[in-house]
């Protein structure tokens, strides 16, 4: 039954895609406008998200498991970065499709699974995810994308998607709340994530050509890494009994950190790549396809990890 909650969200987002697709193609928004329009999604719809993640009741429970998500993140990240190493040199990788395999669409997609799967009360372990990958987007993606090889840690923290996860996480541990117009500000705007992403993310495909078929064995290969083997590598590790032990909702905050690890490429990849005029097009086809094809690989990837575990939801 998770599975195929998992398999109709995932459709229901890429339906959301071919929405900003066709809006461009029927000539509603002109092809000059999508920049802008991925501006906004980055430094506003997605810093809203981040921050409302954090907005829920503390308690010990909570901060011990998060500093397991976090932990789990980051191994996650460094196992990546270690398998686009691997893979640079033989497959020759562009920048963008090493960012690709590296970054994965953990909140604009998971955020709306893990509540589908587990409930709402979960979807607070897929901020941890997020903010680990928000900080490898916006510090190696951009660097990598932008072609500025120079890191300033003060462009790091000036970012609005950064400065979103301090902020949250900030209130989280002081149990501050927003006053309740201000609440429902952001959480309108945050609650957009998804479709506006999504959305984005067609109007850029919408810019573009047909797929040339030469292309078609390259999608599959690099689809086939992001969403099969590099996500079945980290699962191998979060298999362990040891790991399982760690803390009493493990199995769950592992299944949430194995699923964004299993997600597809980032959209603000694609969304990055158009700002800065690096193979955008390509950016986007890789995620068109990796999200399309998510739909049978993550719920394979959720029964291959409750099997591994013996997780019962």
């Amino acid at each position: 039954m998770a599975s195929l909650q998992l398999m109709l969200h995932i459709a229901e987002l890429f339906l959301m895609m071919m929405a900003g697709y066709l809006a461009v193609r029927c000539g509603t928004v002109q092809a000059e406008s999508v920049p802008h329009f991925s501006g906004v999604v980055v430094n506003t719809v997605i810093p809203c998200a981040i921050f409302q993640s954090f907005q829920i009741e503390y308690s010990a429970s909570r901060i011990s498991g998060l500093l397991l998500a976090v932990g789990a993140a980051l191994v996650v990240h460094l196992i990546f970065l270690a398998l686009t190493r691997l893979f640079r040199r033989p497959f020759h990788l562009t920048a963008v499709e090493e960012v690709s395999l590296l970054c994965s669409n953990s909140g604009q997609m998971m955020f709306p699974i893990v509540a589908a799967a587990l409930g709402t009360e979960w979807v607070f372990y897929t901020s941890a995810f997020m903010a680990v990958g928000t900080v490898v987007v916006w510090s190696l993606g951009l660097s990598k994308i932008s072609g500025n090889t120079q890191f300033h840690l003060k462009s790091l923290f000036c970012n609005t998607n950064v400065l979103a996860i301090i902020a949250g996480a900030a209130a989280f541990l002081l149990r501050w709340s927003l006053p309740e117009l201000l609440d429902q500000a952001v959480t309108g705007i945050g609650g957009m994530i998804g479709p506006a992403c999504m959305i984005s993310i067609g109007m850029t495909l919408g810019t573009t050509e047909r797929l040339p078929v030469s292309k078609l064995k390259r999608v599959l290969l690099l689809s086939s890494l992001r969403l099969l083997v590099y996500p079945f590598v980290c699962m191998l590790l979060f298999a362990c009994g040891w790991v399982l032990a760690l803390h009493p909702d493990a199995p769950r905050i592992l299944l949430i950190t194995t699923l964004a690890a299993a997600a597809p490429s980032s959209a603000v990849i694609a969304q990055l790549a158009q700002i800065y005029d690096n193979q955008a097009v390509w950016g986007s086809i890789l995620n068109a396809a990796t999200t399309l094809l998510c739909i049978a690989t993550l719920p394979f990837i959720m029964w291959l990890y409750q099997l591994m575990t013996n997780l019962s939801l």
